[in-house]
């Protein structure tokens, strides 16, 4: 076999890994995210957490026979798949997982889905990958001559959130973690009959931005910022992916139509006003006019330093009277909250976004799906277990 016709391996962010097709039966699991694939993520939290469980993993691999899993006694299964969990998180295997293809910028799994959900919830950032031969030429030409350029110009040192490079994987990053975009799509939930609209405030580099157009959403970033904006502009280059980038304050961003989900993550503190001012101030009632007009579901927020004055500036000024904790994370040395508003109870707005309450394309009740990382954050958001298959 000649070296173009092998696999090579790679260094990939493990946040770029999407699951590969399942059968019809278990549909609902095919190119979804790790965070989302709720059969593996729940067995590997049950073997290595104590958290989860062995049961849609179970019910996935008995509608999946060319998963070769055993299908006679549970309990001899579930040792076996506990066995091959430990393994896979003591050491790394010489067998990487194989990604079968790349496409919107998306590593698309072939082979080793549960040893991806167990570095997963280990917090690995970066893990190494077989990719099949058109998957990794198509991966080693992402062109990167115009973050290059903009880097240098910018004489910039360091990023606020990470780029999905190798080449720049050392670079310094002031928030590493995947907490806020697994919170994030723990919300949304591997959704597969919608593609949703989202408006990111205050994209930055657009991270959540492009991580979100991966998943087929329609996506706008805004950032008033000219570096941070000339940056996102090179990586949307860089990325392929279509993400609308426009450039100028919050405030003035008029759009024609309101948006699916709106983030507004560590941004809205700026529109507050001084500590103890008895008037709200016109940049707050400029923040929540917009947020009024332009939130159609759901508000995903995560506080500033002040995080109880916005929520309640958000609920009294606006139609977002629910609030749900999702979780607390922590960035840049401040423990922030990190949650949901929504202009109906928070299940409600999951069935709305999730196309709950009527058919989908193929004749199929859609369900609710539990985020496994809301769940492990500890929220009281009380959303129905799901189930696979």
């Amino acid at each position: 076999m000649s070296n173009h016709s092998r696999p090579s391996v790679h260094k990939v962010p493990l946040d770029l890994i999407f699951s590969g097709p399942f059968p019809a039966a278990s549909a609902q699991w095919s190119e979804v995210p790790l965070v989302n694939l709720e059969p593996h993520m729940s067995a590997v939290r049950a073997v290595l957490q104590g958290k989860g469980g062995f049961d849609s993993y179970w019910e996935l691999t008995q509608s999946d026979a060319d998963q070769g899993e055993p299908a006679g006694d549970r309990r001899a299964w579930e040792k076996e798949v506990a066995r091959r969990i430990r393994r896979y998180a003591r050491s790394w295997m010489p067998a990487h997982p194989t990604i079968g293809r790349y496409d919107r910028d998306r590593l698309i799994l072939a082979d080793g889905h549960l040893r991806c959900c167990v570095y997963k919830v280990q917090g690995k950032r970066w893990i190494r990958a077989k990719l099949l031969p058109d998957a990794a030429s198509r991966w080693d030409a992402r062109p990167t001559e115009p973050l290059s350029r903009a880097v240098a110009r910018q004489n910039r040192k360091s990023f606020y959130t990470p780029v999905e490079h190798e080449r720049f994987r050392t670079q310094r990053v002031s928030r590493k973690g995947s907490d806020r975009l697994d919170l994030i799509r723990g919300f949304l939930g591997p959704i597969r009959e919608r593609r949703l609209s989202v408006l990111d405030v205050g994209c930055n580099i657009g991270y959540y931005s492009f991580h979100l157009a991966r998943q087929g959403f329609e996506v706008v970033g805004v950032e008033s910022d000219a570096q941070h904006f000339e940056v996102a502009e090179s990586l949307r280059q860089m990325y392929g992916l279509d993400v609308e980038l426009w450039q100028g304050p919050f405030e003035s961003y008029a759009p024609a139509r309101r948006f699916d989900v709106v983030l507004g993550l560590t941004v809205f503190w700026h529109f507050l006003p001084p500590k103890g001012s008895p008037d709200v101030g016109d940049r707050a009632r400029a923040l929540t006019k917009q947020l009024e007009t332009l939130v159609g579901h759901a508000l995903i927020w995560e506080s500033g330093a002040r995080g109880q004055e916005e929520i309640d500036l958000i609920r009294s000024n606006t139609g977002l009277k629910h609030f749900t904790l999702l979780g607390q994370t922590a960035g840049t040395g401040v423990h922030r909250q990190f949650g949901v508003f929504t202009r109906v109870p928070v299940n409600e707005a999951v069935s709305q976004l999730r196309g709950g309450g009527r058919d989908g394309g193929d004749g199929r009740r859609a369900t609710l799906i539990s985020p496994p990382a809301i769940l492990e954050a500890g929220t009281a958001m009380q959303i129905p277990a799901s189930r696979a298959g």
